[in-house]
């Protein structure tokens, strides 16, 4: 996601003093609030023009079903299983923009914890990839050899294997977007924030329940090595940590 150089609101006010800095900070736990009579218009203007491949809006306070619309994309919140409220859009113009325009109908106070904008690629992974919800909090015993525990909020692990693959799609540029495996590790690499949806069909036909209840927004905390198997053929692990968001207000 480049950086955001300007952002603008229209239909509500502020209610918090970040001006909506918040919403790109990559701490979807920190939220900007907006107050409203109506449905809100939130523009977002991106240092550098991209085609926009996904969309996210995390953290939200809005019932699931509400109506958002963003880069010619539109779609419903909807609750996930830690009991957060998001959208993923998956916009299909093809275009590069950098203004970014979001819509999110209903009315009173609006929270947004993340706002998201990101380039897209697909690559094939092994039937084998699994998700771990990690307990993160940190206990150790007292003097009285009693249990005192430190909460902190759990957060998701995804762990894949691409796919069996070639010379073209890990070096030549063949996956969408004209994105590669060595593009890849370099775009995720310092733990850059992404989005992750390993599984988005069923049957064949797009599922957007699906897609949220397994889309993961964070970072790259393992990028395995490419392998050479043989010939033309390489393998590659990666592993990815959630940033949790809020849960609704």
């Amino acid at each position: 996601m480049p950086a955001v150089s300007g952002v603008s609101l229209s239909g509500g006010t502020w209610l918090t003093d970040d001006d909506g800095d918040a919403l790109f900070d990559g701490r979807p736990a920190r939220a900007s609030r907006i107050t409203r009579a109506g449905t809100v218009t939130i523009q977002v203007t991106l240092s550098s023009a991209i085609v926009p491949g996904v969309v996210a809006l995390l953290g939200l306070n809005v019932p699931a079903g509400t109506a958002v619309t963003a880069a010619g994309a539109s779609g419903v919140t909807h609750a996930l299983a830690d009991g957060s409220v998001a959208c993923y859009l998956l916009p299909t113009s093809g275009s590069a923009v950098s203004v970014i325009t979001i819509t999110v109908a209903g009315s009173g106070v609006l929270q947004i914890g993340e706002v998201a904008i990101m380039r897209a690629t697909q690559a094939q992974i092994t039937h084998d990839w699994g998700v771990q919800r990690v307990d993160a909090r940190e206990s150790e015993r007292d003097r009285g050899s009693q249990l005192a525990t430190q909460e902190r909020r759990s957060y998701r692990r995804l762990r894949a294997t691409l796919s069996l693959a070639s010379d073209a799609a890990v070096r030549g540029g063949a996956l969408a977007g004209g994105m590669d495996w060595d593009r890849l590790d370099a775009a995720l690499v310092n733990a850059r924030r992404c989005i992750v949806i390993p599984r988005r069909k069923v049957a064949g036909v797009d599922s957007a329940e699906l897609a949220h209840r397994t889309a993961l927004y964070g970072f790259a905390s393992e990028i395995g090595e490419t392998t050479h198997l043989r010939g033309p053929w390489y393998s590659k692990s990666l592993t990815f940590e959630e940033l949790p968001a809020l849960s609704a207000a």
